[in-house]
């Protein structure tokens, strides 16, 4: 699983091409795409022969925020239902991922009130939900200022944040990053006004689904000002695609490769 925030958006189709050809690059085989700036009346394309699926949440007026989804054909999926919010803000995907059944959910936070939008977007999610949940987004803000910010501060107020955890906890979902690295600082965007680094993009999986996960990273921060953010799961049911070796049939029509074949 592949999450990116770009905050230019992907209206240009040379940026649209990059992204396709990183994506590919990395092997990712779902990416979750924030602030994609994309108008519900004039959608690009955002696919290719290797993302052949794609779903997006976008904003009926303005050319702002925006949430896509991309799943690879290196991987066997099979649709089931969507949600979006109808502004942008999230996009909720449910299907079966290489025979296991999943619900893909991503969300990007407004920058004032979070706390508010993600339970209301957990509420809807709650109902949307089958299988195993897996959530990323952009929620512009961090949930441990200590160590998600570079500055060890937070313009949340503590009351807002502990309502967040407590939210959180109730819906059992984790910090998937932080699982893994439960004493690392590392971030996933930075502010050039205030000068500070900030961990903002999550994925964040339900407690009891752990065993599934295996890997999280984040990427140095490139021509985004958000660093692009990987998970990895198994699931029981993925196998790999067989590899058949097939002869060039060219080579037959080579008179060294033929002459060379006679004397076997």
């Amino acid at each position: 699983m592949f999450y990116w925030s770009l905050s230019q958006g992907l209206n240009l189709p040379e940026k649209r091409s990059s992204l396709l050809r990183l994506l590919w690059k990395k092997r990712a085989q779902v990416a979750f795409i924030q602030e994609t700036h994309f108008r519900s009346s004039s959608i690009p394309k955002l696919s290719d022969r290797h993302f052949p699926y794609v779903y997006h949440s976008t904003s009926s007026d303005v050319k702002a925020k925006g949430v896509s989804m991309l799943i690879s054909n290196a991987i066997s999926w099979d649709p089931i239902d969507s949600c979006t919010n109808g502004a942008g803000r999230y996009l909720f995907v449910k299907g079966k991922l290489a025979g296991t059944l999943v619900t893909l959910a991503s969300v990007y936070a407004p920058n004032t009130v979070q706390v508010g939008f993600l339970s209301r977007a957990l509420r809807a999610l709650e109902d949307f939900t089958e299988g195993m949940l897996i959530l990323g987004g952009d929620f512009n803000l961090v949930l441990d200022p200590r160590v998600d910010s570079s500055k060890g501060q937070t313009s949340l107020p503590h009351s807002a944040l502990s309502k967040l955890k407590e939210l959180l906890f109730s819906y059992q979902l984790v910090d998937a990053w932080r699982i893994l690295h439960p004493s690392s600082r590392d971030y996933t965007f930075f502010s050039h006004p205030h000068n500070s680094y900030s961990r903002l993009d999550y994925f964040l999986l339900n407690h009891a689904r752990l065993d599934h996960f295996t890997r999280a990273e984040i990427d140095p921060i490139t021509f985004s000002d958000h660093a692009l953010i990987s998970i990895s799961l198994s699931f029981p049911t993925f196998q790999t695609r067989a590899w058949h070796w097939q002869l060039n049939d060219s080579f037959l029509q080579d008179l060294q490769v033929t002459s060379e074949i006679g004397k076997i």
